[in-house]
């Protein structure tokens, strides 16, 4: 089993194996009993070996060290290793962590549908995230919209409480930004009377405080963008 280091300074010779990948020295220095984890209850901006190899996209190293012990949730950082994995968008770490057992909501959904990638987002659909909690894809649709539309139109019919979450982002957005939007997408938009909250009842819609959408969903395609 891994111990902890008695201080970060320890770990730094296994630190500069990881950043170079050197998967030999790391598996002597395991071998060897070394300390793989971070020294816990010290909070420090280091990054631990473990963070270091998902940063770096080591999906074996990154193996290698779970193997051994390493802690994927340190108490001496403010992340943990699979918000490293989504940050880095390596849906085949982001497996590994979550076939290892670490709870699927340890990172926010909405940070990986922000991501804007399909494998990494299908990866925690299929996984059992909830699509809805917190309206990830509404997040996603604001930080990055041209490629979340496409894993949207890929989600709707098998979710369908996703129709909302993209009827809210093209209610608040500003109508010379929906223009672009719907020559991009091949689209007509609907006048959507008003951004404010009062304008979106007006034309049928909801914040998700209100009562849940009760329209049947054309599947695939964003309300305001139905011609």
């Amino acid at each position: 089993m891994a111990t902890e280091a008695k201080s970060i300074e320890e770990l730094f010779p296994l630190i500069e194996f990881c950043k170079a990948g050197n998967l030999a020295a790391v598996s002597k220095w395991i071998e060897e009993g070394k300390p793989i984890n971070p020294p816990g209850g010290k909070k420090t901006r280091r990054a631990s070996p473990l963070q270091i190899a998902i940063e770096k996209g080591f999906l074996t190293l990154t193996e290698v060290l779970l193997n051994a012990g390493a802690n994927p949730a340190p108490e001496s950082s403010g992340s943990n290793a699979l918000w490293h994995a989504v940050d880095r968008k390596r849906a085949d770490i982001a497996a590994l962590l979550l076939d290892r057992g670490m709870p699927i909501d340890s990172v926010d959904f909405s940070s990986v549908c922000c991501s804007a990638d399909p494998t990494l987002i299908n990866l925690f659909l299929e996984r059992g995230v909830d699509p809805v909690a917190g309206h990830p894809f509404y997040h996603g649709f604001t930080y990055c919209l041209n490629p979340m539309l496409g894993i949207y139109k890929s989600q709707v019919e098998k979710y369908p409480e996703l129709q909302l979450q993209c009827d809210m982002h093209f209610a608040t957005m500003p109508r010379k930004e929906i223009s672009g939007v719907s020559v991009s997408c091949s689209g007509q938009v609907q006048d959507l009377t008003s951004k404010s909250p009062r304008g979106m009842r007006r034309s049928g819609m909801n914040f998700p405080t209100h009562a849940p959408w009760n329209r049947r969903p054309i599947v695939g395609t964003p309300t305001s963008l139905r011609g």
